[in-house]
C-alpha cells in the first residue's frame, strides 16, 4: 500500500531518532507493500518495540518481547534477515499477534547491525503480493543499517551477554522447549541427532 511522503519532508536541521525511525518505517512499506513495520531494540531486558506504522499497530510500541521466540528475537540473536510466509505459529511472537488482532501472512524480518553486533531488528508483515521478494530483503536490509546507526547516534548500546554466550544458544533453547512440548517425539529424534553430533 503507498504511504505518503507528505509527513516526512523535514528542514535542513538534523532529525531526531524517533523521526528518522518513522521515516525508515514508512519507507520500508512504500518499497515493499506491507501493511505493518516496526523496530524491536534489544537492552538488558531482551526486546523492545521502540518505533511502528502502519494501519494495525496502535498498542505496538514500547511492547516488551519474548527474547527467545519468534522472527523477531531469531533475526536479533542470528543477524540473519528471512523472508518467509508464516504457516507456523510460534514465527511472530504472540505478543505481537495479540496487538495486531491477527497473525500475519508474510514476515520480512531484517537485523539492524551496528558492527558485528544487532541492536534489533527492522520488521514488515502482510506484503499486498503474499510474499516478499529477494528486492524486498535487499532494500530493507539497508535500512536496517540506518536504524542501527540512529539508534548509535541516539546512544543506545546493544545488549552483550554478561556470560559471553553466542545470543543464538536462548533462541535455539526456546524453541527446543516448544518442541519439546508439543512434539515429544520429534524432539527426542532431534535430541538423538544433536547428541551424535556433540560425540564426533
Amino acid at each position: 500500500m503507498p504511504v505518503s511522503r507528505s509527513e516526512d519532508r523535514v528542514n535542513s536541521s538534523p532529525m531526531s531518532s524517533p523521526r528518522i525511525l518513522d521515516t525508515v518505517l514508512r519507507a520500508a512499506l512504500e518499497v515493499t507493500g506491507g501493511l505493518d513495520a516496526w523496530v524491536a531494540v534489544t537492552d538488558d531486558h531482551g526486546l523492545a518495540i521502540r518505533a511502528v506504522v502502519g494501519e494495525s499497530t496502535t498498542g505496538l510500541a514500547g511492547l516488551r518481547l519474548d527474547g527467545s521466540t519468534g522472527s523477531t528475537a531469531n533475526t536479533s540473536a542470528t543477524g540473519q534477515p528471512m523472508a518467509i510466509r508464516v504457516r507456523s505459529d510460534n514465527i511472530v511472537d504472540q505478543r505481537i499477534v495479540d496487538r495486531l488482532g491477527r497473525r500475519p501472512g508474510s514476515i520480512l524480518s531484517v537485523p539492524c547491525e551496528d558492527g558485528d553486533l544487532a541492536v534489533g531488528a527492522l520488521e514488515v508483515v502482510d506484503s499486498h503480493t503474499g510474499a516478499f521478494s529477494i528486492d524486498d530483503v535487499e532494500v530493507v536490509t539497508q535500512l536496517g543499517a540506518i536504524v542501527a546507526a540512529a539508534l548509535a547516534e541516539d546512544g543506545h548500546q546493544p545488549r552483550s551477554p554478561s556470560d559471553g554466550r553466542d545470543p543464538r544458544i536462548e533462541v535455539l533453547a526456546g524453541q527446543l522447549d516448544r518442541l519439546h512440548a508439543v512434539d515429544p517425539s520429534e524432539f527426542d529424534r532431534i535430541a538423538r541427532a544433536v547428541e551424535i553430533l556433540l560425540s564426533r
